[in-house]
C-alpha cells in the first residue's frame, strides 16, 4: 500500500448540534459546512450558474475529499511540490473558514498509508449499493491524533514534515501557513516537542484582528444550541491562547 498525504478533520460538538436543533436549521447549517468544504477545495474560485449567483468551481481541484457526517477526509494522489502546496492551501482554507465562520473543528495532516475503494451501483428496483471503504494505518493514526488534543485548529504531524526534509520549497510553504506551538494534548509528556499548527492568518495580527477572531471562535463553540462544558471551555481557552501566539505587528 502506498503512502499519501492525508488530512483528517473532525467537527467539534456535532452530536449536540444534531440533537438540539430542528431539521430546518440543521439542513441550513450543513449547507454552510459543505460550502466551506467546496470553497476550500476550489481555493475560493467560483463559476456562475445563473445571473447574480456563483458556486465553487471544482473543475480544477487537485485534492480528493470524502465527507461522512462530522468527519472530513482529504488526500492527494502524489507527493509533487505543486500537489503538496495545493494540499496545504486547501487545508489552511478549510481550517480557517470552519473555525472562524462556521463550525469549530480540529484536524491533523500526516503522511501515511491510506487506501479507499468507492463506487455506486443501482439495481432495476432503484436500490443502491455505495461502497466507500477506507483502510490503512494512516486513517487510524490521523483519527487517534485528532482525538488526542484540546485545540480547535490543525496540527501538522511530524510524518508530514519529515517527508519533505530538505525540500526548501515545501518547508517554506509550511512555515508560511503554520507556526510552531506546544500543542495542548489531553495527556502531557515530558519530552513533548513543538509542532506546526495551521494559523488563522498568513500575516501578522493586530489587536483588532485578534479581538474579532477571538469573538468568532467563542461564538462558533456556543452557537447552534451547543452546550459549553468544562472540557469545551478548555478547548476555547487553548484556541485563544494559540491565536495569541501568532506573530503580532
Amino acid at each position: 500500500m502506498e503512502e499519501n498525504l492525508i488530512a483528517y478533520f473532525d467537527l467539534l460538538g456535532y452530536k449536540q448540534f444534531i440533537e438540539n436543533n430542528e431539521e430546518e436549521l440543521t439542513a441550513l447549517r450543513v449547507g454552510h459546512i459543505l460550502r466551506d468544504i467546496e470553497s476550500s477545495l476550489s481555493l475560493r474560485k467560483t463559476k456562475p450558474i445563473n445571473p447574480g449567483k456563483v458556486i465553487p468551481d471544482l473543475e480544477h481541484s487537485k485534492v480528493n475529499c470524502l465527507n461522512i457526517s462530522d468527519t472530513i477526509i482529504l488526500w492527494t494522489n502524489n507527493y509533487s511540490d505543486d500537489s503538496t502546496e495545493n494540499f496545504l492551501d486547501v487545508c489552511f482554507n478549510l481550517n480557517f473558514m470552519l473555525n472562524k465562520y462556521t463550525f469549530p473543528c480540529r484536524g491533523v495532516l500526516m503522511s501515511d498509508k491510506f487506501q479507499m475503494i468507492s463506487g455506486k451501483e443501482h439495481n432495476s428496483s432503484g436500490f443502491s449499493y455505495s461502497p466507500n471503504i477506507m483502510y490503512g494505518r494512516g486513517l487510524l493514526n490521523a483519527h487517534v491524533k485528532s482525538e488526542s488534543f484540546n485545540l480547535a485548529s490543525t496540527v501538522i504531524d511530524k510524518s508530514f514534515v519529515e517527508k519533505f526534509a530538505g525540500n526548501f520549497k515545501v518547508i517554506e510553504k509550511i512555515e508560511s501557513l503554520a507556526l510552531k506551538y506546544l500543542v495542548p494534548y489531553k495527556e502531557t509528556y515530558d519530552d513533548q516537542e513543538l509542532e506546526y499548527v495551521l494559523k488563522f492568518s498568513t500575516g501578522n495580527i493586530n489587536q483588532t484582528y485578534f479581538d474579532n477572531v477571538k469573538k468568532e471562535i467563542v461564538h462558533n463553540f456556543h452557537k447552534d444550541n451547543k452546550r459549553v462544558s468544562a472540557s469545551v471551555q478548555e478547548k476555547i481557552n487553548n484556541t485563544i491562547d494559540f491565536l495569541n501566539h501568532h506573530p503580532w505587528e
